[in-house]
């Protein structure tokens, strides 16, 4: 089997690679959500779209579909696993600066079009993802991607940003914000509020006059 990457759809292959790592575990994902991204995975490595119930090529009928859709489904569940923990680990090297390399087995064959640039080939599921992945972010500079050191999420950086959204870069500051200031802070959104701080359960309670 031949895949393709084309070069000028860079942007959605990074995409794709920053959700699939930062996602929770896949077996833990709902099932939209891991039927979405088996889709995404298929057009990540140069396939055309499949169901993540069946086998391509494969026209499944008879008793006991049912069992060999949930069959099938398990096994593709485990390979998206699999190239998470891949993406992971790789996407930490890359933003570390760290050299990555891939190795497929089979004949490379490079083309150049008149509008159209593009890599083909051949080589098992694990060999053509990594692959892909070198090729890709090997046409993004390793400064423009980063991990939240809040929540861990993958995320393309805008200039100097640190962390992924608003909430992970409020939790940060409030954590390493001082004591007394911290307590200065409460004591006016309390006395904002009319809130009295529970004396056991230290709840907020309304304050009486």
């Amino acid at each position: 089997m031949v895949f393709d990457l084309d070069v000028l759809q860079v942007e959605e292959r990074v995409a794709f690679l920053l959700g699939l790592a930062s996602g929770v575990d896949v077996p833990d994902r709902a099932s939209r959500d891991v039927t979405a991204l088996w889709r995404d995975y298929r057009r990540f490595v140069g396939l055309s779209d499949g169901s993540i119930d069946a086998l391509p090529g494969i026209k499944m009928e008879g008793g006991g579909l049912s069992k060999v859709r949930a069959a099938v489904r398990g096994r593709h569940v485990a390979l998206l696993y699999g190239m998470q923990a891949f993406a992971r680990l790789h996407l930490k090297q890359f933003i570390a600066g760290e050299e990555l390399s891939a190795t497929v087995q089979g004949p490379v064959t490079f083309r150049l079009g008149a509008e159209t640039e593009s890599i083909s080939f051949k080589g098992n599921a694990v060999e053509v993802f990594i692959a892909r992945m070198v090729l890709v972010l090997g046409e993004v500079p390793r400064n423009s991607l980063a991990a939240c050191p809040e929540c861990g999420t993958f995320f393309r950086r805008v200039r100097r940003q640190i962390y992924c959204r608003p909430q992970c870069t409020d939790r940060a500051t409030w954590r390493n914000y001082p004591a007394k200031k911290k307590r200065a802070a409460r004591a006016k959104q309390y006395e904002k509020h009319g809130w009295a701080l529970g004396a056991r359960s230290g709840r907020q309670v309304p304050r009486h006059k």
